[in-house]
């Protein structure tokens, strides 16, 4: 059977057609876990370690080292490697006096870098700008101490689905205290007392949740 310029123009133009439609389907294809490009929200259980030095008042009842309480949190994935989160949560500690809690609050700013995106199991670091609260409230007297921490962390996300992934954070925070306020409610109204203050701390925390990446 001879073999033409007739008889090879039909299969030269199929290859080309099928190699054509190949490529694009391989650089528009989704990583199979995690994200390029876009939000996240997520909501993790929080343990919360205070120091024995974060308590900006010696004076002030002893609180329990360890609490605690949820946080939930938004981000934004700008390249597969570099992501921005903002934090808020609260925790609750004991302390000495029996019905007696402090509530901690805190919020954060973190940029993080991932080190194996696309991949299932995607560890990451993380450094965190923020601020935090510590208050106590009986009766009609209210105690609140408030400063800004910086904080440095590690984590992990775990691929569950495509879309939701398990996330376990830990992290160091050094807290520097500025303000104490002392309340109280009367009959005529609140009676405040505001203190400049100048103090500092730390304390570590343990995050273990789920996030939804869309």
């Amino acid at each position: 059977m001879r073999i033409g310029p007739r008889t090879l123009t039909p299969f030269a133009l199929a290859a080309v057609l099928l190699a054509g439609a190949a490529v694009p389907a391989r650089a528009d294809e989704a990583p199979e876990w995690g994200q390029e490009r876009g939000f996240s929200l997520g909501l993790k259980y929080l343990v919360d370690g205070l120091g024995a030095d974060a308590s900006p008042d010696p004076a002030q009842p002893a609180i329990d080292d360890m609490g605690a309480g949820l946080v939930l949190c938004g981000g934004y994935t700008f390249t597969p490697r570099f992501h921005v989160r903002l934090t808020a949560g609260s925790a609750q500690h004991g302390t000495a006096v029996a019905g007696l809690e402090v509530e901690r609050t805190l919020a954060t700013l973190e940029a993080h870098y991932r080190f194996a995106p696309g991949r299932q199991v995607c560890p990451y670091v993380f450094g965190s700008l923020g601020g935090t609260e510590v208050r106590a409230d009986k009766g009609i007297d209210h105690v609140k101490f408030s400063g800004g921490m910086a904080g440095v962390g590690a984590g992990v996300l775990v691929g569950l689905t495509r879309h939701v992934a398990m996330d376990v954070t830990g992290r160091v925070d050094g807290v520097n205290w500025d303000k104490a306020e002392w309340s109280q409610d009367t009959s005529g109204g609140t009676v405040k007392f505001e203190d400049p203050i100048e103090d500092s701390g730390g304390s570590a925390r343990l995050e273990l949740g789920f996030v939804w990446q869309f």
